[in-house]
């Protein structure tokens, strides 16, 4: 006789994460990983790994690249707005709003602008960005 049915998870595992840390402790623990292990393969100091698990804090766009390595997918949900896109593309290539601007030939307020929302971006601005972030992704 064989018995067969889903292996329990263990305690405080995310089923469905909805954070960037809870998508980082569920990757973890599928591979049964240590905090400080994972913190080693991201680059980081432990105790900032546990600030982002424990969503205390929220990684920086510069390691950004590296959580993803990790994860192995983008942990963000789809979104409507294209300013909150052009935000979590810029973070998922590891880029701050200031060295992003500069590639665009604009300020950092300006791009800022874009992402809150409060500005649109000129028809121009936009090709160049959506080509850009098309060239960096794929």
């Amino acid at each position: 006789m064989t018995l067969s049915g889903a292996k329990p998870q263990p305690k405080g595992y995310p089923a469905e994460p909805q954070t960037i840390g809870e998508h980082l402790k569920k990757k973890r623990m599928e591979l049964n990983l240590l905090q400080r292990e994972v913190a080693d393969q991201i680059g980081i100091d432990v105790t900032t790994y546990r600030n982002w698990e424990w969503n205390r804090t929220s990684p920086l766009a510069r390691f950004m690249p590296a959580v993803i390595k990790f994860l192995g997918y983008i942990p963000y949900v789809p979104v409507s707005d294209f300013g909150i896109w052009v935000k979590m593309v810029r973070c998922a290539i590891g880029l701050s709003q200031r060295r992003f601007a500069e590639v665009f030939g604009h300020d950092p307020v300006t791009l800022g602008s874009w992402e809150t929302g409060k500005r649109r971006l000129a028809t121009s601005s936009f090709k160049r960005v959506l080509a850009f972030t098309r060239r960096r992704i794929s």
